[in-house]
């Protein structure tokens, strides 16, 4: 059995980009098929688990080995089409004939960009008091006079 196999690009089962990412484009749907069958001895061997009960390996190393391979196929057909990404993957299994199962890994091809870095702005810290006016352009008029504080 096959554990979780590592991908070229990001699979998310989200709509979200990854983090420091954006999406540049949508590209379209993707999908990637496998059809599997039970071997005779697989599934005699399956039924005297069933007699002792608890989980049943060799279905469940079939299942675990479609996957894996409808997901390989899905970034396959996902690279083919121009995407280094996909968004909102799912699976779907249907069962075509007598110990025969379609197993699809589906989602939406996109194309992400790393997202720009925000551009920096100033922060003024806030003023304790107004600041002073700004000088007069008229060149005639005197500078005004303070008045003496009163009490002094």
């Amino acid at each position: 059995m096959v554990g979780i196999q590592r991908h070229e690009i990001p699979i998310l089962t989200t709509f979200d980009a990854p983090p420091g990412y954006e999406i540049e484009r949508v590209v379209g749907p993707c999908w990637g098929i496998t059809v599997r069958s039970r071997s005779v001895f697989g599934t005699t061997c399956a039924g005297f688990q069933t007699l002792f009960g608890g989980e049943i390996t060799m279905f469940t190393e079939l299942a675990n080995d479609s996957r894996n391979e409808a997901m390989n196929r899905l970034e396959q057909h996902a690279r083919k089409m121009g995407a280094n990404g996909i968004l909102g993957t799912r699976f779907d299994s249907s069962e075509l004939a007598n110990s025969v199962n379609e197993i699809v890994a589906y989602g939406t091809a996109v194309v992400f960009r790393v997202r720009a870095a925000p551009q920096k702005t100033l922060t003024l810290a806030p003023c304790e008091q107004e600041p002073p006016p700004l000088p007069s352009c008229e060149q005639d008029s005197p500078p005004a006079k303070k008045e003496p504080a009163q009490g002094a």
